[in-house]
């Protein structure tokens, strides 16, 4: 019989889950605070203007981070055994980013109070807008760093980060929210990446990462092999906040003065099946997205397809079923009794995620051999469909139809990426570039 610490250790997917179990569990507590405390406190129409705040932040920070975070992952874990290349590589990438970063961050800091008036017509909150902007530099470090220990595979290292931040966060968010409720909860969301940037600066230095950034070394080679990483992660960094941003705006108008209400039910619904799907993503972005990288022919994809469908594809299912039906009492442990009415969201939003999280099988190779082109589009034709689909959907089933859009928009994207590499599941042996 296998020893079962070596069937932990040749299972590149189990071990990637034991590293990060613990980082979930703390991720998991540290929602539920956040969550619990801006329902007690604030209510399902603080929510919507909570989240809309932070799909604003998410925007800047890709923006910042140039698209740069699946280029340097794919580099880092190619050159790991090089470290001039590697030193050459990360100081370039580094330098980048903070001027570019700056620059932005002066731009949004001027521009802070026509900004406000786009995300909260009837609301003030600037401040936080330019607070974002100052931070700007240390949002771009935040993806940079963590995109490199990626490539290193530093499993246990991004594990210690994420369980270090996450106890600060929900210590700081029952001061922040239980003291200046939705002002609190607006703050919150801009100093957990300065809590997660104190955090990777100790780790920088106590692994001594420090020499790969303070090398002095810019070539501009490596910013050539990472522009088309750059394309792709931007189309995504901006594309996603904006539209989520408009289709908020369309709850807000739509439903007018239940529009804040609603605005916030419907991104309750995402925050309880994100936290789940919180458990897959990581495999995601620590394996599968390498291995991608490096595969050569749809021999080695299918055998990693195989993969999936035999050890993540069953905690799919049983995770997105079990949501459904016990989504009423998961409701009340996450928010509270006001946040009832949006269980009816479920059954599209989690059959939305399960399309979701297939359609990833096939987009991270798109996205690891850069084929900018078709990534553009479906991007952008996802996005555009949901937003489209919303303005529609919503005439005739009320907030459902922003469910039931999510779920169409993510049935038409996998249609679409498996048209285009279906065929590598079909053919016994085609070189994949």
């Amino acid at each position: 019989m296998s020893n079962p610490k070596n069937i932990i250790r040749k299972n590149i997917w189990i071990k990637i889950s034991s590293f990060n179990s613990a980082a979930v569990i703390a991720r998991l507590i540290t929602a539920w605070i956040v969550n619990k405390l801006i329902a007690v406190y604030i209510g399902p129409q603080g929510t919507g203007l909570v989240e809309q705040f932070r799909n604003f932040v998410q925007s800047m920070q890709g923006l910042s981070g140039l698209g740069m975070q699946q280029g340097m992952t794919k580099y880092t874990a190619q050159y790991s055994s090089h470290p001039k290349k590697l030193t050459s590589f990360v100081s370039t990438s580094f330098r980048l980013l903070f001027f570019f970063s700056l620059g932005l961050g002066i731009f949004v800091y001027l521009f802070s109070e026509g900004i406000n008036r786009f995300l909260f017509p009837e609301t003030d909150f600037s401040i936080y807008i330019k607070l974002t902007g100052l931070l700007l530099p240390v949002l771009a470090f935040n993806l940079a760093f963590n995109a490199f220990l990626k490539g290193l595979q530093a499993y246990k290292t991004i594990t210690y980060i994420n369980i270090s931040t996450n106890v600060f966060v929900a210590i700081l968010a029952y001061f922040l929210i239980g003291n200046w409720q939705l002002s609190g909860a607006m703050a919150l969301v801009i100093i957990i990446h300065v809590i997660l940037f104190c955090v990777e600066v100790f780790v920088l230095f106590k692994k001594k990462y420090i020499t790969y950034l303070n090398s002095g070394i810019f070539q501009t080679i490596n910013l050539k092999r990472l522009l088309p990483y750059m394309i792709m992660a931007l189309v995504t960094a901006v594309v996603a906040p904006f539209f989520s941003i408009l289709i908020r705006n369309h709850i807000f108008n739509f439903f007018e003065s239940n529009g804040e209400i609603y605005a916030g039910y419907w991104d309750a619904t995402k925050k309880i099946s994100a936290l789940f799907l919180s458990l897959i993503a990581p495999v995601f972005a620590m394996y599968y997205y390498p291995q991608m990288a490096i595969i050569t022919n749809s021999i080695e994809f299918k055998r990693e397809v195989k993969r999936f469908l035999k050890q993540i594809f069953p905690l799919l299912i049983t995770g997105l079923a079990g949501i459904y039906f016990f989504r009423k009492i998961l409701i009340r442990l996450f928010f509270s009794s006001d946040y009832l009415p949006m269980e009816n969201l479920f059954f599209w939003q989690l059959a939305g995620d399960f399309f979701q999280v297939v359609s990833l099988l096939f987009a991270y190779l798109m996205l690891a051999k850069a084929h900018i082109k078709l990534y553009i589009f479906s991007e952008i034709g996802f996005w555009l469909s949901y937003y489209l689909l919303t303005l529609w959907l919503t005439v005739y089933y009320d907030l459902q139809g922003v469910v039931i859009a999510y779920f169409l928009s993510y049935f038409l994207y996998f249609l679409f990426v498996f048209a285009v590499y279906g065929k590598y599941l079909r053919n016994k042996n085609i070189a994949i570039k």
